[in-house]
């Protein structure tokens, strides 16, 4: 009899040191994918260093293969606040690591601007040049479809600034640069839809455009089924010249595998119009769209074909809108050349310009506040940045330096696993305890 207890006591021991075989969801990319329409923090009304880096962000992209971390973004800036105009480039470079198990990314980034500025306003134009250029280290974390990114290191600066009498002072500087920066994600690929053979000659050429990300009602149809609706969810593939639509409230992004995205607001609709080796077309029915394009194939292009003009694009971040029979477009970064499809006209824009076609075929070009825009998009006046830097492991805010673009081990969260030690430890109490009681039975 004494022998029971003793074997229900190594049960419980064992027990204890036997780590659970729970089910737990992988809640981080365990594959490829990219960020992209990153969102910087910034003042309400920032300076223009900000303000290029703000559009810089929105337009660039990240890429994540192979848990290896890569950008390397060039774009042109164009834009005006108040008498003073700015023009030049500005360009991203990112290297570090992915580490698929906790989320976190890591490594070294540069960050250039290389601006011209003029003044307008006084008896003649003022014009001052300044380069700058920020090396440091970065951090992450993935939190669910979104990556924050904390970018730390130092600025330097080289201003020739321009004076009323003509005369040019330089004036080099250096500051620490401390920034915040909000990027949605998408994973590369889709996985693969069930569906039965069709005969050679009925199976749709697949577009190559897929659901990065999707809210409320998004639907799709086939050109050929005009009542064929359905209900979109990740992973469907797109032929070519399938219709995606979203109702209010909606709103759904499309990727293309070169990084190329489009933003979908509510009650928009638009139709994939070519397969992807071939010049790649995108036409907007109704609605608005955000567009940044990279290069969808080698000297390729992409045009957006609207009700009343059609836009040749190459490497470039703009949005579309058909609104009341009139197309309106404006561009973030890059060029485009516009063309009326009712008549010959065809003009050319800038960032920081809009134009507006009516069905006559007249183009009105305008400038408008990219800022602004931009914050009708990412939704920046929304974002709690100082409360999603708080969402950060305490260490990753201190933002270690990393080494050999890795964060070392010691910065590391604790796992999930130790979970697991305190569950053995519960059991192993209540063998002893068992144990003690089944020992005071016998004594009685």
């Amino acid at each position: 009899m004494r022998k029971i207890p003793v074997v229900i006591l190594a049960l419980f021991l064992s027990l204890g040191f036997i780590t659970p075989t729970l089910a737990v969801d992988v809640t981080f990319p365990q594959s490829n994918f990219f960020l992209y329409l990153g969102v910087r923090n910034t003042e309400a009304d920032p300076m223009a260093g900000a303000k290029s880096e703000r559009i810089l962000f929105s337009s660039a992209s990240v890429d994540i293969k192979s848990e290896k971390i890569t950008a390397d973004r060039l774009i042109p800036i164009n834009f005006a606040n108040g008498n003073q105009s700015f023009n030049g480039t500005a360009g991203i470079k990112m290297n570090g690591d992915y580490d698929k198990s906790d989320g976190r990314l890591s490594g070294t980034f540069t960050i250039t601007l290389n601006m011209t500025d003029v003044w307008h306003g006084g008896v003649s134009d003022i014009k001052s040049t300044w380069v700058a250029e920020t090396q440091g280290t970065f951090t992450g974390q993935v939190v669910e479809d979104q990556v924050i990114i904390k970018y730390k290191g130092n600025t330097n600066e080289e201003r020739q600034q321009g004076m009323a009498d003509g005369s040019v002072e330089n004036s080099p500087s250096s500051l620490a640069y401390n920034s915040v920066v909000v990027w949605r994600l998408s994973e590369y690929g889709a996985p693969e839809v069930s569906e039965e053979p069709n005969p050679a000659d009925e199976i749709p050429v697949d577009s190559g455009a897929r659901f990065s990300g999707m809210t409320g009602q998004v639907e799709w149809r086939a050109d050929d089924d005009p009542d064929g609706w359905k209900l979109c969810k990740l992973g469907d593939k797109l032929p070519v010249f399938a219709h995606i639509r979203t109702q209010e409230g909606s709103s759904a992004i499309l990727s293309f595998s070169d990084m190329s995205t489009f933003v979908l607001k509510p009650e928009s609709e638009v139709v994939i119009d070519t397969p992807p080796e071939k010049e790649s077309k995108i036409k907007l029915v109704a609605g608005n769209i955000w567009v940044n394009v990279k290069k969808m194939v080698e000297d390729g292009s992409m045009s957006v074909e609207m009700n009343q003009a059609v836009c040749g694009i190459k490497g470039t971040t703009f949005t579309a809108s058909e609104v009341n029979g009139v197309s309106e477009i404006k561009l973030i970064e890059g060029e485009i050349s516009i063309k009326a499809l009712n008549g010959n006209e065809t003009i050319d824009i800038i960032g920081g310009e809009t134009v507006k076609v009516d069905n006559s075929g007249k183009i009105v070009k305008d400038n408008f506040d990219i800022l602004a825009e931009q914050n009708t998009w990412d939704n920046a006046e929304q974002i709690d940045f100082a409360l999603l830097e708080k969402s950060l492991p305490s260490e990753q805010i201190a933002t270690p330096t990393p080494v050999n673009g890795t964060v070392p081990a010691d910065n590391k969260a604790v796992p999930s696993t130790n979970l697991y030690l305190v569950f053995g430890g519960v059991i192993l109490v209540g063998g002893v305890l068992t144990f003690i009681l089944l020992r005071k039975k016998q004594i009685k």
